[in-house]
């Protein structure tokens, strides 16, 4: 009997090396696509640059640059303006992905702010369903723990919060050690999901903005305290999802986020839902820094967003801002320089100020237009009453032409002209 026992016990231990060596080389960088692939987890070590987005961001706010104010927000958020980022080197922009929910967005701004004493704005832009995430069991523990835990952020958040991180994921998976296990290797993440999303599915909020009642708060007093302008608006939303957001009203009237925005809701720019194959994201034609500039400036119209950009430029005359838009009041109120292209070619390149003092529009019979001068003509084209001409010379068919009909040219006739127009 001795001996049965002693086998199985030798037994045992060779199991247990064994399984330990695998666990190994599961972790390796040059076998852990092999067993991968031997363990059909190849799906889970791809999901590795989940874990490394979000602790590039948080990298990224601990990043002592010298800039002075904060993007943060969702995907969308990351959508619109990541692409802004070289241009406006006063902004720090860290659009990440709702799933980290709002506690993991105040994180980002803690560390942001550690690092960065001289910050008058923090900017939170977020679509109003990712007010309710909460840490799930999808994407929750990729997103919204194994970053923060590799880097020692979590201890941000409040004990509450960290007591219902522990409950949902287990205590023993929040240890640094663990959690490095787990995204190295592909069996080790399969295994804890899958069992993970078997056990439940996450933990429920005890009302819609459980989560962002307490972290948007602890933002704006967080900003309070050092004399930081918190600001918090909606990304744009399809119009699919319209009916939806106007259901979330009244629990969002109710809620301790309220009195920071009262406008929050009627703040949403609704825009086409063919734009959004998702229902959230665009997408197709529509996928492009330039529509994502119309966008931002349609969205935020009249913000501080959009005036913190014209106070950069007038700040210093050195800085410039390329905007690519197809909305002239922006143009108008923004640019010094007006750029037209049109197929790929330069056709205009004006002074605004030129350009709004200077050019207009005739209108003329077709007597009057063969009888005009026509060395100050850019551009003509034929109307039921004669010809619109376009000049950028104002002044001279005023004083040599009194009985014309002369109007002011805005931006958007200019283009309209300049694309339609035969050129003279």
């Amino acid at each position: 009997m001795k001996k049965f026992y002693i086998n199985v016990f030798s037994f045992l231990v060779l199991m247990v090396m064994l399984l330990a060596g695998f666990d190994y080389l599961s972790m390796r960088d040059d076998t852990r696509m092999l067993i991968a692939e031997w363990t059909d987890s190849t799906a889970f070590v791809s999901e590795n640059n989940v874990t490394d987005e979000i602790k590039n961001y948080i990298y990224k706010a601990q990043t002592e640059d010298g800039t002075t104010k904060l993007i943060i927000g969702d995907s969308v958020c990351r959508q619109l303006f990541a692409g802004l980022q070289e241009a406006n080197e006063d902004f720090t922009i860290i659009g990440s992905n709702g799933a980290i929910t709002v506690a993991g967005q105040y994180i980002l701004m803690k560390e942001y702010l550690e690092h960065h004493p001289e910050a008058t704005d923090v900017f939170l832009i977020i679509l109003p369903e990712s007010l309710e995430r909460t840490y799930d069991t999808t994407w929750g523990y990729q997103y919204g723990v194994m970053p923060f835990v590799e880097t020692n952020t979590l201890r941000w958040l409040d004990e509450n919060t960290l007591n219902i991180i522990s409950s949902t994921y287990g205590e023993f998976f929040l240890n640094p050690q663990v959690v490095n296990r787990i995204r190295l290797s592909g069996i080790n993440k399969k295994i804890y999901l899958n069992l993970l999303r078997k056990r439940s599915a996450g933990y429920r909020l005890t009302d819609y903005f459980e989560l962002a009642n307490q972290y948007i708060c602890k933002m704006d007093e967080l900003c309070k305290e050092r004399n930081v302008n918190f600001h918090l608006y909606p990304c744009p939303v399809s119009e699919s999802k319209k009916e939806d957001m106007e259901e979330l009203i009244p629990q969002f009237m109710e809620s301790e986020i309220y009195p920071i925005n009262p406008s929050f809701f009627e703040q949403i720019y609704y825009f086409p839902a063919e734009q959004a194959a998702d229902g959230a994201h665009f997408s197709g034609d529509y996928a492009n820094q330039e529509c994502y500039n119309d966008i931002i400036s349609v969205a935020f119209d009249g913000d501080e967003l959009l005036e913190m950009l014209r106070n950069f430029m007038e700040t210093d005359e050195e800085r410039s801002i390329l905007i690519s838009s197809h909305i002239s009041s922006d143009l108008e109120t923004l640019c010094d320089d007006i750029y037209m292209i049109d197929n790929g070619q330069v056709v205009l390149h004006e002074d605004t100020d030129v350009l709004l003092g200077s050019y207009a529009l005739l209108k003329v019979s077709e007597e009057q237009f063969n009888k005009l001068d026509q060395q100050f003509i850019v551009c003509s084209k034929k109307e039921s009453y004669g010809y619109s001409c376009l000049t950028n010379q104002k002044q001279y068919y005023i004083e040599n032409y009194p009985k014309i009909a002369i109007e002011k040219g805005t931006v958007d006739e200019v283009i309209t002209m300049m694309v339609r127009g035969q050129k003279s």
